[in-house]
């Protein structure tokens, strides 16, 4: 494999491999996300690229879109671009591993050291600031890590989710 090496992770299980030029490693294919397909048959470059295309789309659908409200300032606070192609909102949603509150699946690089308890949005920290950006627009520069994880939450109007005593709720 060349280029950077992504793992496909289903909590603390790695259920596929792939790098940049397409080639991938499925593992356990039945732990596979449902819209993700890999092909780790075949070796010529129609199926590299399908792979490698395939990789990016799954991961462009797991950032929020640019049609929800305040989607621009939330990118224009954490410093990410707009992004518009399958390739760039890709970028986006591997900068916060992929992480979604509608699933367990996420991505690490090959050699990262951390696990699903890390980085899963279901016990760890959803900002205030973020919260802020998301109902009333306001903008605001703020870590770019911390903000970023909290930019899967999908649909097209203003929310935000907010963690207490009964666990998630949505504002």
């Amino acid at each position: 494999m060349a280029g950077k090496i992504y793992d496909i992770m289903h909590k603390n299980r790695r259920v596929a491999r792939i790098d940049t030029s397409g080639r991938c490693k499925v593992y356990f294919r039945s732990f596979m996300p449902y819209n993700l397909y890999l092909d780790d048959a075949g070796r010529d470059i129609d199926t590299m690229v399908s792979n490698i295309t395939n990789f990016y789309y799954w991961c462009a659908t797991r950032v929020l879109t640019l049609d929800r409200k305040y989607a621009k300032e939330i990118l224009n606070s954490i410093g990410m671009k707009q992004a518009v192609t399958d390739r760039e909102r890709a970028e986006v949603a591997l900068s916060y591993r992929c992480a979604s509150l509608t699933d367990v699946f996420w991505v690490k690089q090959k050699e990262e050291k951390v696990a699903f308890s890390d980085v899963n949005l279901y016990e760890n920290h959803l900002s205030n600031a973020f919260i802020d950006i998301a109902l009333k627009g306001r903008q605001y520069t703020v870590d770019n890590e911390e903000l970023a994880r909290d930019l899967s939450t999908n649909g097209c109007f203003p929310k935000a989710c907010s963690r207490g005593d009964q666990g998630f709720e949505l504002l």
